[in-house]
């Protein structure tokens, strides 16, 4: 994938577009009364900051829009017929973000079931996703009334001003009435609310064993993340910085310039910017004692300028689209969509073979000597022939991949005799087995000129030959990206989340490393990432270790996304890989950050998951994870995953083959607020977890 962009190039450069779209979307229930709603004062109205409807009346600022049938009484609900899909609008001038989220109170038959959704909307060009409210965002009370919250960052993820509210049936209703007594934006959700949700619902049981004398040490490296603001880095507590990304691949180190591909009109742009140059990652990185993963060319060809592009508007025909910051840099697609021809890699670069990556090894050594944790082979090359296309326009060999390896390694090796190598840098799981050239008959050419035999077990055997007889070891590890390949998962903060999609996101972290999981995008197929990478390694390259150079989930501002970054951290631990770098960063305040936080920093002052991962037994199941840790000492930190979107999980810890622990303390991440501080349920040893939360738990020795 892309690194970050210099010179007024997007923030984050990635393929295709960036658009926010965060939603939480659950099943609506009713209360239990027959027939019509019927009339009678409401129970008082939910707080709110912003009121849109209340005492019977459109509140001042907002107008009726209409739509749905509805009468209005002072003192008195509203009453609206939803049948034929109807729906009821509200109009403002202009409401600026900034609100927690919505308020509601309604009553309705109970034959209605999930029928309400909500929406924002406005003049201006940009979609708002429709909620249905769910289990999980409602409290019913005695009276029948039901209460509502939904926070803005379902309503309104990308945080744009907005100027109408709509309430509509999503699903078939009567025509017997709906009872809305209040409706409003509130800054917070209402403390009333959190107390009855926290203590109603369904709620299932599951416990877990933990045993301390089953553990292993967890690589710190884990816990990395591509390079960013290193006031973020320090409060998600990452321990590592990646230099790497599509861009890398052309990085001309002495210019400090790179060229960004396809992923931004293949254009040279100059990196050397405060924060921006390999010397400031470094500096930052070794200020702030973090380890570095420095991602070296090998595609023999860097950026010779700042300015070039490659697919010029001067020389090319009419492009389907141009830089929006340089009109004469083209995206090299013609207007018919088909692709056109690179006039050669001199449009942007000088060549650059392995022996050039010496000088900047011996400047990385004595620049950072102590950060430097690795070096990694240039980024994806089996997709170069995309990525790179201007400089690499035919798919790399197996051959070609194996040359490159041999002698970048080498290089390396005479420049820092101590190096740690990653090498293959695969993009994802298919980049296992061919290099992506064509398939006739449905078998890659590849694949067909090497007696069927897969691109990394290949690698690695001949790896294995060559180290053999030179008495070096060319790599130290194993280097695979991964993607969800989902429909609609999305990378960052993309992605939909209605429920399906939700699900299948954290579902797809499977894929890492559960045989008994089939992936459920156009893979379809058992993936089981890195225990087959470690298979394969054991068959052909014992003593290799693994890293996942890259890798993300969508939906960063939404729970799922966060749900599944933590259930990732938690069996790169139990799985003992050797380091990971989330892809590029978790933005900051998203929920993905502070799931990544739930295991660097989660009550703000610097507490961690444990350095050694314990064994547990049972906790886990189809919508629940428990990952549990043990810090030098004794004290243990457990993160708990539920990830059913109606149920709360009533967990129960059997910390006795611990030694004697105690509940220290306990943080619950559910939605926008954070890592709220919490407390245990009933004995010292449950705890209960909202629906679709984490929860981090701490017991430090008794004695």
């Amino acid at each position: 994938m892309a690194a970050p962009s210099f010179s007024g190039v997007a923030d984050r450069l990635r393929p295709g577009p960036v658009a926010a779209a965060v939603l939480w979307l659950l099943a609506l229930g009713a209360y239990s009364g027959l027939g019509r709603a019927e009339g009678g004062p409401a129970s008082p109205p939910l707080r709110s900051d912003l009121p849109v409807l209340e005492d019977g009346q459109v509140a001042a600022g907002w107008k009726d829009l209409g739509w749905a049938k509805h009468t209005l009484s002072p003192g008195q609900p509203a009453r609206v017929d939803f049948s034929a899909a109807a729906g009821w609008i509200f109009g403002h001038a202009a409401v600026k973000p900034g609100f927690g989220g919505l308020v509601l109170r309604l009553r309705a038959p109970a034959a209605y079931g999930d029928f309400l959704e909500i929406s924002l909307d406005s003049r201006a060009a940009h979609a708002f996703p429709r909620v249905r409210p769910g289990k999980a965002s409602r409290v019913e009370q005695p009276d029948g009334w039901t209460e509502i919250w939904i926070s803005m960052d379902s309503l309104n993820p990308a945080l744009e001003p907005f100027d109408r509210l709509t309430l509509r049936a999503a699903s078939a209703v009567g025509e017997h009435q709906v009872e809305i007594s209040s409706v409003g934006f509130a800054l917070r959700e209402p403390p009333e609310f959190t107390v009855r949700h926290s203590s109603l619902g369904p709620v299932r049981k599951l416990g877990a064993v933990l045993d301390c004398q089953h553990s292993h040490p967890i690589n710190p490296l884990i816990y990395g993340v591509a390079q960013g603001d290193p006031q973020l880095a320090s409060e998600l507590g990452a321990t590592a910085l990646r230099w790497g990304g599509n861009t890398s691949t052309r990085y001309n180190w002495k210019l400090g310039t790179w060229n960004t591909g396809a992923d931004w009109f293949f254009r040279n742009v100059s990196s050397d910017k405060p924060s921006g140059g390999w010397r400031s990652f470094v500096e930052h990185a070794k200020a702030d004692h973090r380890q570095i993963a420095f991602t070296l060319p090998m595609i023999g060809w860097i950026a010779k300028d700042d300015r070039s592009c490659a697919f010029s508007t001067d020389f090319y025909p009419p492009q389907r689209k141009v830089d929006p910051y340089r009109n004469d840099c083209g995206d090299g697609v013609g207007r018919d969509g088909a692709l056109l021809a690179p006039r050669g890699p001199e449009q942007t670069s000088v060549a650059a073979g392995p022996a050039s990556n010496e000088p900047w090894v011996r400047e990385l050594r004595a620049t950072g000597q102590e950060a430097l944790a690795m070096y990694m082979l240039d980024n994806e090359p089996t997709l170069w022939n995309s990525t790179h296309r201007d400089v690499h326009p035919q798919p790399v060999t197996y051959e070609e991949l194996l040359e490159r390896t041999l002698e970048t390694s080498a290089a390396i090796r005479r420049a820092d005799p101590r190096a740690r190598i990653a090498g293959f840098t695969g993009w994802g799981y298919p980049s296992l087995f061919d290099t992506g050239e064509a398939r006739p008959a449905g078998v890659p050419l590849s694949r067909l000129r090497h007696a069927g035999a897969a691109l990394l077990p290949w690698w690695l055997a001949r790896l294995r030959e060559h180290d053999a007889k030179s008495g070096s070891r060319t790599v130290d590890y194993v280097d695979v990206h991964y993607y969800s390949q989902g429909t609609n998962i999305g990378m960052g903060h993309d992605g939909a989340v209605d429920r399906d999609t939700a699900m299948r996101r954290m579902r797809a972290v499977r894929s890492l490393w559960d045989p008994a999981y089939r992936d459920e995008s156009w893979i379809d197929d058992t993936v089981m990432l890195i225990p087959r990478i470690r298979k394969t390694i054991d068959a052909e390259y014992p003593g290799l270790g693994v890293v996942i150079g890259e890798y993300n989930f969508g939906a960063e501002k939404h729970i799922s996304g966060g749900l599944a970054l933590a259930e990732a951290l938690g069996h790169f631990g139990t799985l003992g890989i050797d380091a990971a770098f989330y892809f590029p960063w978790p933005e900051k305040g998203s929920l993905a950050a502070w799931a990544f936080r739930a295991f660097r920093n989660y009550d703000g002052k610097g507490a961690t998951f444990g350095s050694e991962s314990i064994e547990v037994r049972g906790g886990s199941d189809a919508l629940a994870s428990v990952f549990a840790s043990r810090a030098p000492d004794g004290k243990l930190v457990v993160i708990a995953l539920n990830r059913d979107p109606e149920t709360a999980l009533d967990l129960g810890l059997e910390t006795a083959g611990c030694g004697a622990v105690a509940p220290a303390g306990a943080w619950v991440l559910s939605d926008a607020e954070g890592l709220l501080p919490s407390q245990f349920q009933g004995p010292a040893s449950r705890f209960r977890l909202r629906p679709w939360s984490l929860a981090v738990l701490e017991f430090k020795p008794s004695r």
